[in-house]
């Protein structure tokens, strides 16, 4: 277990050994009851994020996009 601290920016640092754990770039993050879910994304997803922002500003749901493009 470890305690991760958030900087002012609203990052977190994943430890070392979890980054080796799970090598992805891009990660879904997703409230669960009363906790927060990290899901590292297997698949390259170059235009991932913009695919995202197009759908949020096209009035579709951010979190439905994501789960579609998986």
């Amino acid at each position: 277990m470890y305690v991760l601290s958030m900087f002012n920016t609203g990052q977190v640092t994943l430890p070392k050994k979890w980054r080796d754990k799970y090598p992805a770039k891009k990660y879904i993050a997703r409230p669960q009851g009363n906790k927060l879910v990290l899901e590292p994304i297997k698949r390259d997803f170059a235009d991932w994020d913009k695919e995202v922002q197009d759908n949020f500003l096209a009035g579709y749901d951010t979190e439905d996009a994501m789960y579609d493009s998986l």
